[in-house]
């Protein structure tokens, strides 16, 4: 599977995954009280941090490992993984035989401790089998088998606990008692990891191949547990700060506020949807460039992508902060008084979401450490604060002291990104850099693209076509790649665009330029300006589709540029939406043609046209005037003007000066 392929699966699997989560969330509130709710997430995050403890940092270990002995055919990968193995089976066991006499002893010295008690000791119990598949996925993602493994880890374990959810609890939910339904959760959690084990296990057999082992020196060994340990230390840090509040909650508020915290934390959670597939898809372009010392292609990505995190997160937020009451009454009604913790929930989720690369940022630098030590740090200052404000303001106090927590967090790696590694996520400068729109000297390639730009009835579809006819020369024209689009060029335009992080940001920043003026005039019902839109992402589509298939570069162009001046925008918006169409045609040499001509005389020909039937334009109905026209060509002189001082060469002919333009077409 290509690259672009294999981002935009991973991209679709880790949305379905985000679904799924969604429902689980909806589907436990519906199904279990909020006490019930409570004790089982409880136990969750509980499984969760004795989790990492068990695995002892071997995914991220065989992740650098497997790569390392790979090629070597002695048995060093077998080896190594049989060592994870047998590391992970001994840190299960031993957690397993420490956990369940503490349950049963903090029952006794803790008034509620008991009311977890049962669910624990059931839900350590997949332990193992959590351990040992996620040994099989990390060893499918060493061995480039990515996709297999992230559906494993987060399709399949989340969707049979859904799947079997509904069932239970839809079908039988009546005959399931109330103090066992918590109990049969969890069985059911552990049941979903005891399948995620079976199905890796004969993933991995059916992709790896077996190598007969070797017994590892005593260095080894020594060595590859400095590494763990290192490594655990960092994971146990990031768990300690981001989930240690559940845990503490369970000692402090009742079980019914802490199933109606979970709740609010699981739901708000979806506004980080962007910035988790913002790593999934450029996170390891970033790494390429910064390995390569391309610090300031990495920053421009980097900056683009922050801003688009914080444009999307932002939106989402206010979406759901606009719609709080609806979304927890869609989940259960009892759930309406948590309102604000909703909404604290939303600017945490939101935080986190719109510091984007942020966080991943620090494990390509190879800064790890830093981050476990500021895990860490803000993780006992959390801890403080929630045993603080949490028996005076309740669960407000928590999401106010994650807020605090957050914020700190953020700006501290964000001051340390810039001053240790010198690099930013500033999203404030939305300037594309000019080096996005390099000028080619006509003389300096042999490859030509020419944009036509003109008024409706001004002659330029009749000359592209004469040129095309007569000349020696090979051009390609817009309508070659507007008219057929196809399913499947379409996907095969996303996945270029997709792979491409500076065209798809630019492409939806377009969008978002766009979209203001295009709702307003939809309201407004101007129908001549709606078509004009339609036709305008269709001819940008088409340019991203011209360059997905690395076609000959001698092109007439009638497309997207010469429309935004019936868009109705704004000149300030004209000029964003001009720099991004050309930064994406910033390779080739570049010219204009101005086809000029009186917009009495256009709008003659474009009702002779309608009457003719011969090129109709719009439909019939639309309000085309002579006023329309002459906005048209105020905009269009502007756009000149833009394009004038960007420094690009223009030719102003009419449909008359044949001369003239076959003159300018020797010329190039």
């Amino acid at each position: 599977m290509n690259l672009f392929k294999l981002v935009s699966v991973s991209s679709i699997i880790l949305g379905f995954s985000f679904i799924l989560r969604f429902l689980l969330t909806i589907a436990l509130a519906k199904y279990l009280s909020a006490s019930q709710l409570g004790i089982y997430s409880w136990a969750v995050t509980a499984f969760g941090i004795t989790g990492i403890i068990a695995n002892f940092g071997l995914d991220f270990f065989l992740i650098r490992k497997i790569p390392e002995y790979r090629n070597s055919l002695n048995g060093m990968v077998q080896t190594v993984i049989n060592h994870t193995k047998k590391q992970a089976g001994i840190n299960s066991l031993l957690l397993i035989l420490l956990i369940i006499p503490i349950s049963f002893f903090s029952s006794y010295l803790f008034d509620g401790a008991k009311l977890y008690n049962t669910e624990l000791i059931i839900i350590i119990f997949a332990l193992p089998f959590a351990a040992f598949s996620l040994i099989n996925t990390t060893s499918l993602r060493a061995f480039d088998l990515p996709i297999r493994a992230q559906f494993i880890e987060s399709i399949l374990q989340t969707g049979v606990l859904l799947f079997i959810v509904y069932i239970a609890f839809g079908f039988f939910g009546n005959s399931i008692p109330d103090d066992l339904s918590t109990v049969f959760l969890v069985f059911i959690f552990v049941f979903s990891w005891v399948l995620s084990l079976i199905f890796s296990h004969f993933e991995f057999k059916k992709h790896i191949t077996t190598e007969i082992p070797l017994e590892p020196s005593q260095g080894d060994v020594k060595e590859w547990r400095m590494d763990q340990s290192t490594i655990v230390f960092g994971v146990l840090g990031w768990s300690f700060l981001g989930r240690s509040d559940v845990f503490l909650l369970a000692f402090l508020v009742s079980p019914a506020e802490v199933g109606a915290y979970f709740i609010c934390l699981r739901l708000a959670e979806i506004v980080t949807f962007f910035s988790t597939v913002s790593y999934y898809v450029w996170g390891g372009e970033i790494s390429n460039m910064i390995q390569s010392n391309k610090l300031y292609e990495a920053q421009v990505i980097l900056r683009k992508s922050s801003q688009l995190c914080i444009i999307t997160t932002l939106v989402i937020t206010i979406i759901a902060g606009l719609f709080t009451e609806e979304i927890l009454y869609l989940v259960n009604e009892r759930y309406l008084e948590y309102s604000n913790i909703f909404k604290g929930a939303l600017f945490v989720f939101f935080i986190k979401g719109a510091s984007g690369m942020l966080n991943p940022m620090y494990y390509i630098l190879g800064d790890q450490t830093f981050l476990a030590k500021l895990q860490w740090a803000l993780g006992l200052f959390f801890t403080g604060l929630v045993i603080t404000t949490v028996p005076v303001y309740g669960l407000e106090g928590c999401i106010l002291s994650f807020a605090i927590c957050e914020i700190l967090y953020v700006i501290i790696l964000l001051i340390r990104l810039q001053t240790k590694h010198n690099l930013s996520l500033s999203p404030f400068s939305f300037r594309i850099p000019a080096t996005d729109v390099p000028i080619p000297l006509a003389n300096e390639t042999n490859e030509h693209w020419i944009e036509w730009l003109g008024l409706w009835g001004s002659g330029k579809s009749t000359q592209i076509l004469r040129i095309i006819n007569n000349s020696k020369i090979k051009y390609t024209r817009a309508d070659d790649f507007i008219m057929p689009l196809s399913f499947s060029t379409l996907l095969k335009t996303f996945f270029y665009t997709l792979g491409r992080p500076l065209i798809c940001i630019k492409s939806i920043r377009l969008l978002f330029i766009l979209l203001p003026t295009y709702i307003r005039i939809f309201f407004k019902k101007d129908y001549v300006a709606l078509g004009e839109y339609r036709s305008f992402f269709r001819c940008y589509m088409a340019r991203l589709k011209y360059f997905s298939l690395n076609n000959n570069k001698n092109v007439l162009w009638e497309g997207e540029i010469h429309l935004l001046p019936s868009l109705r925008l704004s000149n300030k918006s004209l000029s964003k939406a001009l720099d991004i169409i050309l930064s994406i045609t910033n390779s080739l040499s570049l010219n204009f043609v101005v086809m000029s001509i009186d917009p009495a005389d256009a709008y003659q020909r474009v009702q002779q046209d309608i009457m003719t039937k011969k090129n109709v334009r719009f439909q019939p109905g639309y309000d085309i005037s002579i006023k329309i026209m002459k906005e048209f060509l105020d905009s269009q002189d502007y756009l000149i003007n833009r394009l004038e001082a960007k420094g690009y060469k223009l030719i102003e002919i009419n449909s008359n000066d044949v001369t003239k333009i076959d003159k300018f077409m020797e010329l190039l």
